[in-house]
């Protein structure tokens, strides 16, 4: 321990640095017509197409990854007409069906659901457990939110601390839209 005293210093500056303290930040996502709060550092998810029953449609998306987790907005553009019968509920019950069906090595859980609020856009929330390729337990919660013929998918995945923290709360609390 006689060394000790070299590395305090060094040890102060980077607490004083705020080493392994995330930045965040507002996010005013002008195309998606919505507003996010989420790390410093995040970037484009490559734009590609998903099927939404037998229709294809560009999916975009904003994400965050670090070691432990990432951090996802998404949304994709309903086509004319695609579902207008269907009520919200079912529309959105449809999409958490479809996310579900896209991991079949998954566990899926209860989820909550919000129909109406006066201060939120209709959501849906579904938690899938499942392993990464070492075998190690993750989990991602996911709201799908669905605002006229805009479906938009706001998750946090990784291990079970990240999903669980209270950063990744604060993330799914503080997604909004915009007109």
């Amino acid at each position: 321990m006689k060394h000790a005293g070299r590395w305090l210093p060094l040890l102060g500056l980077l607490l004083l640095s705020g080493c392994g303290r995330t930045e965040w930040q507002d996010v005013d996502w002008k195309e998606a017509r919505c507003r996010f709060k989420m790390p410093r550092g995040f970037g484009d998810y490559p734009e590609k197409d998903v099927t939404i029953p037998g229709v294809k449609a560009p999916l975009r998306g904003k994400t965050f990854e670090d070691k432990a987790g990432g951090l996802g907005v998404f949304y994709v553009e309903l086509p004319p007409g695609e579902g207008q019968e269907d009520s919200v509920s079912a529309r959105l019950g449809g999409a958490v069906a479809g996310l579900k069906a896209s991991r079949k090595d998954a566990v899926f859980l209860d989820g909550k659901q919000q129909d109406h609020s006066a201060d939120s856009p209709p959501w849906r929330e579904a938690q899938i457990e499942w392993k990464d390729s070492a075998g190690v337990k993750m989990v991602t919660l996911m709201r799908v939110y669905l605002v006229e013929r805009r479906l938009y998918v706001v998750m946090s995945s990784g291990t079970p601390n990240w999903v669980e923290s209270k950063e990744t709360q604060e993330f799914l609390r503080s997604f909004t839209t915009t007109r």
